[in-house]
């Protein structure tokens, strides 16, 4: 059993511990919430999913009463065997906070915000050629008085491509993650759109070298 998420074997920062990140995607009226690896056809994860962590299940969740970053990213862009446009920024939003209440349809509390996202949630869409991607999110414990760098601004939802995941760490003064998540999507034209299969599980026709 991996003790970090994303495993280290990713070779990608990870949350320590196991701390995960709870997301819920709801497509057709029916709600997924993601388990660690799993993997979907494009459709199910093309909306914003529900974000929310548990408090009770860890105790560094429980203690931190501050705001969260969270980042969402394709490390396998365009194919995960060549992935020259790594990282594919997919959702950059900052200063979200537990909703004291519970989440539904996840346990735990909700992380919500007001304010608009610097980078919208842009669903996965790994191109039909290639085998499934990877993707990445993370919840990072926000630092007092927070800005974007001045050398990020420039992301947008116009321009995502060739994040680097690292230096926006280091530049942004964030420590490693408080939490994270990571699933597998795939829209090669095997897979239906509404496919899910668990951790381990395969697509129609494979998932190529992609698969951990």
């Amino acid at each position: 059993v991996a003790l970090a998420i994303p495993p280290p074997e990713f070779g990608f920062v990870d949350s320590g511990n196991h701390t995960e990140l709870s997301l819920a995607y709801t497509h057709n009226g029916n709600t997924t919430v993601v388990q660690e690896g799993q993997l979907f056809g494009a459709k199910i994860t093309s909306t914003k999913p529900t974000l929310a962590l548990e408090p009770a299940k860890y105790q560094s969740v429980a203690d931190y009463k501050g705001q969260y970053l969270i980042l969402m990213v394709d490390p396998d862009a365009p194919t995960p065997s060549n992935p020259t446009r790594r990282f594919f920024l997919h959702w950059l939003a900052t200063s979200m906070t537990q909703n004291t209440t519970a989440s539904s349809p996840q346990t735990g509390r909700a992380l919500i915000n007001s304010t608009p996202a610097q980078v919208p949630y842009r669903g996965p869409a790994p191109p039909s050629t290639s085998s499934a991607h990877r993707y990445i999110l993370y919840a990072f414990a926000q630092p007092e008085n927070f800005a974007i760098p001045d050398a990020y601004s420039g992301f947008s939802n116009e321009n995502r491509s060739d994040f680097n995941l690292d230096n926006f760490i280091k530049d942004a003064g964030l420590a490693r993650p408080a939490a994270g998540e990571f699933y597998y999507v795939s829209s090669q034209q095997s897979v239906p759109g509404d496919f899910v299969a668990l951790a381990g599980g395969e697509f129609p026709g494979g998932n190529g070298d992609a698969v951990f």
